[in-house]
């Protein structure tokens, strides 16, 4: 039983047609041969739903960015929010969220798609913004079937801006203790002591602390990642009398 001029059936499995009226529709499908007929009665359920976005996920999928520093940062839109039909959905950036020192973009092109987009940041934070958290708001539009907009929905990203700090000292550095009229070689990794909180890239600098007149001790420094090491030979004379040369790195 269908109504009339909307649906139709074709045998054996398909119905086929247009409903404008969202909601719940009854249908009752009846089988007949010469001897019996048998009936089944089903609900055809018309309507849409809006993209259902993670927002758990979206709370962190931003990483905190540092003030003064120079960012770029991409986040994966369709990893979360998904649209329960598949239909095409269509990411933009409410501007006026935007602080005026983020450059927002959606990658690939934006418009109506079912293909992964992207957010892509990139920016540098103002000396005053160290601490605070700032909203990038994105607008979800589904489209349906090519048509115009049906539903929306907003997704919130929070970009945290922490201050710069001084890297730490995890590991005392060894002393290096040298024969006088011998030669030694002793290579330090920079990563194995010292660790950034930021996790920027770490250049050591070496310099020997000491009026001493003894200039025996050379110094070698490599800052190319992963290895960033610094290596203190040191070369004394067969009469060279007991002393400590401090090394400050």
């Amino acid at each position: 039983t269908l109504p009339p001029n909307t649906l139709t059936f074709e045998a054996p499995n398909l119905i086929r047609g247009t409903w404008s009226e969202p909601g719940p529709l009854q249908l009752q499908l009846q089988a007949d041969d010469l001897f019996f007929s048998s009936a089944r009665n089903f609900t055809l359920v018309f309507g849409n739903t809006r993209p259902v976005c993670n927002t758990t996920a979206a709370l962190s999928s931003v990483a905190s960015v540092v003030a003064l520093q120079e960012f770029t940062r991409t986040v994966d839109l369709t990893a979360l929010c998904a649209d329960p039909e598949e239909d095409a959905v269509e990411f933009t950036v409410a501007a006026v969220t935007l602080p005026s020192w983020v450059r927002a973009e959606v990658v690939p092109g934006g418009g109506a798609t079912t293909a992964p987009q992207k957010l892509k940041l990139t920016g540098k934070p103002d000396r005053d913004t160290s601490g605070k958290t700032f909203d990038i708001v994105v607008v979800v539009r589904e489209f349906f079937a090519g048509s115009s907009l049906l539903e929306t929905v907003r997704l919130t990203l929070p970009l945290r801006v922490v201050e710069n700090t001084a890297p730490l000292l995890t590991t005392p550095l060894p002393n290096m203790t040298v024969t006088a009229g011998e030669s030694e070689r002793r290579t330090v990794l920079i990563a194995e002591h010292f660790t950034d909180p930021q996790g920027d890239v770490l250049t050591p600098t070496v310099s020997v602390q000491s009026s001493s007149t003894v200039a025996f001790v050379s110094l070698l420094v490599v800052t190319t990642p992963p290895s960033q090491s610094f290596t203190v030979v040191a070369s004394p004379g067969d009469d060279t009398a007991e002393q400590v040369v401090p090394i400050e790195v």
